[in-house]
């Protein structure tokens, strides 16, 4: 059960805990181009819509409780015999630090998911909304913090029926909260927005790597820097770099898109999971600013009326299960941990698939699939009565987009915005 505390006592636990976190991001940025905190522990939860919960002036008095994220307030009441579950307000409320040491750098806070409406004010500002109770978002929060003292985030969320919202006539039930994992992100002014790795020709005797990568410069000058690009096999060794020469101006953003062939590719299968690995780097005189990385899998497939499925030249039938993102007395807020372990699980049972059943899942999934072996069919929240067009009346739709039906065949992954 989450514990109650008063205003005091909280004060002076929240003033420990901040010194510490300023002592350790401190630690974390040396050395380190990118740094991701997570700030999942101990923040205030009221399940209601009291007024002014937004401002740092708020007192929180004992109605509030100490929750760790992953966090939702329908643990019990979707699992229990009484009909119905709540569908209403909450809010979450959260001290956080930024150390001295990230003057300069971008900061951004980002939520994994949370369902279904989230509005977000950091420092009394109003950050902006994210509809949709699937996909991560995000926010640039640079210019409202202040490094080296108290900050406050806190965010209204709301699950409630919507019919602008996907999906809105379901057999699943929508449950209220943060329920995946919510990071503080610092990087250089120069710094990688997002990557694309897609693998556009594949046989046995050879492949073609296409990858694109989107930097952009908030730095106010004009900047010149390198990116690198380093594929590595299977067993960590490096296979390949590209490098690659870039100029930006002051506030521009540019795509920088390579291509290069991999002979012999060890092929991605269920009984051979093997992954590669692409890293990316962006450099300024040798210093790294920024990187990334993303996995890539060598495989092609087809799928015949009369014969079924196909994965390497090869007939595989499909045998595997519907996931939820969800698990008795947690709900939705599942730990990595039991993730993970789910995915383990649908391994062991034999399975050569899983459909994301009717969602976008955790990172944490997708991740431990292409390891383990399964192969992954990703649904998009469409469900229910109406068409599709009446929530997403165009190709481009940011649902489709996040939740990866626009992605191509060939592609090891859809665009990764980091």
């Amino acid at each position: 059960m989450a514990m109650k505390r008063s205003v005091r006592q909280e004060f002076v636990r929240q003033g420990i805990a901040l010194a510490v976190l300023v002592f350790f991001f401190s630690l974390a940025l040396r050395g380190a181009a990118r740094v991701r905190e997570n700030i999942s522990d101990n923040w205030s939860f009221v399940l209601s819509d009291e007024a002014g919960l937004e401002s740092s002036d708020y007192l929180e008095a004992d109605t509030l409780q100490v929750v760790q994220l992953p966090h939702t307030w329908n643990t019990k009441d979707t699992f229990d015999n009484v009909p119905g579950y709540y569908r209403g307000l909450g809010w979450y409320r959260k001290n956080f630090a930024i150390p001295p040491a990230w003057a300069g750098k971008r900061i951004t806070l980002r939520f994994e998911a949370a369902c279904q409406v989230a509005t977000v004010w950091v420092n009394n500002v109003l950050m902006g909304a994210h509809k949709g109770a699937f996909t991560p978002f995000q926010f640039d929060i640079t210019d409202v913090v202040r490094p080296g003292q108290a900050n406050l985030v806190a965010v209204r969320i709301d699950n409630r029926w919507r019919r602008d919202i996907a999906p809105y006539d379901m057999d699943f039930n929508l449950i209220g909260g943060p329920y995946r994992t919510v990071w503080l992100i610092a990087t250089d002014p120069v710094h990688i927005v997002s990557t694309r790795v897609t693998t556009p020709e594949v046989s046995s005797s050879e492949a073609s790597v296409a990858l694109e990568t989107e930097i952009r410069n908030q730095s106010g000058v004009e900047k010149s820097f390198d990116l690198v690009t380093d594929i590595t096999v299977p067993n960590g060794s490096k296979l390949l770099t590209l490098p690659s020469q870039e100029r930006l101006k002051a506030d521009g953003v540019t795509v920088v898109r390579e291509q290069t062939i991999v002979h012999n590719p060890q092929l991605w299968s269920p009984d051979q999971p093997n992954l590669y690995h692409v890293s990316f780097s962006v450099r300024e005189n040798g210093a790294t600013l920024d990187d990334e990385e993303a996995p890539l899998g060598f495989r092609w497939y087809r799928f015949d009326a009369e014969k079924g499925s196909f994965l390497n030249g090869r007939h595989m039938p499909l045998r595997g299960v519907n996931r939820h993102d969800e698990f008795p007395g947690l709900g939705w807020a599942l730990p990595l941990s039991r993730q993970v372990k789910d995915v383990e699980l649908i391994k062991q049972l034999g399975a050569n698939f899983v459909r994301t059943a009717h969602y976008a899942q955790d990172p944490s999934v997708y991740d431990a699939c292409d390891r383990l072996g399964l192969l992954v069919w990703e649904e998009v929240p469409l469900d229910g009565e109406g068409q599709p067009s009446e929530l997403c009346p165009s190709a481009g739709c940011p649902l489709l987009r996040c939740c990866g039906a626009a992605s191509v065949e060939g592609e090891s992954r859809p665009r990764r915005p980091v």
